[in-house]
């Protein structure tokens, strides 16, 4: 928004010139449009003639508020050749600002005891669960300080 010397104003957004001094951290349109590219912080600028504004922006890393595992009922697997000994899990993330991301990828998996079953945290894996022994075993997922309510798994013969 300008305001002139007679103080009236007008949005002048689409006129004048958008820059950041890092946009490594953040870029910015010709119509004004800020998108983040990394943690930090970065000055935009917005130019007309000679006629220059900024402002300070810092790009953070949104902080999650909950985890949800599926299936979040467990799962019963078998020892046996001809039953189900696998499980892939999924976990998805919800953030401070109401928004969801699958994190099933960068999450940490725990299954306890590993001894009834294991849970893969490596990729293309991660989440997968297999049977090792009879039992039950918990399985949770982590990330971003945060850990999933549980879920079990049992293992029949």
């Amino acid at each position: 928004m300008a305001t002139y010397g007679n103080n009236t104003t007008a949005d002048v957004t689409s006129q004048v010139t958008w820059s950041t001094t890092l946009p490594s951290v953040a870029t910015i349109s010709s119509g004004g449009l800020l998108t983040a590219g990394a943690l930090g912080t970065a000055t935009v600028k917005a130019q007309s003639g000679s006629v220059i504004a900024s402002t300070g922006v810092t790009v953070t890393q949104l902080q999650v508020t909950s985890i949800a595992i599926s299936p979040a009922n467990g799962a019963t697997l078998s020892l046996s050749t001809a039953g189900q000994n696998t499980v892939q899990f999924t976990a998805t993330a919800t953030y401070q600002n109401g928004t969801t991301a699958n994190v099933t990828s960068v999450a940490t998996w725990t299954s306890i005891p590993s001894s009834v079953a294991t849970i893969s945290n490596t990729s293309p894996t991660n989440g997968l669960v297999t049977a090792v022994a009879t039992g039950n075993a918990t399985v949770t997922a982590s990330t971003g300080g945060i850990t999933s309510v549980s879920a079990t798994v049992t293992v029949n013969p």
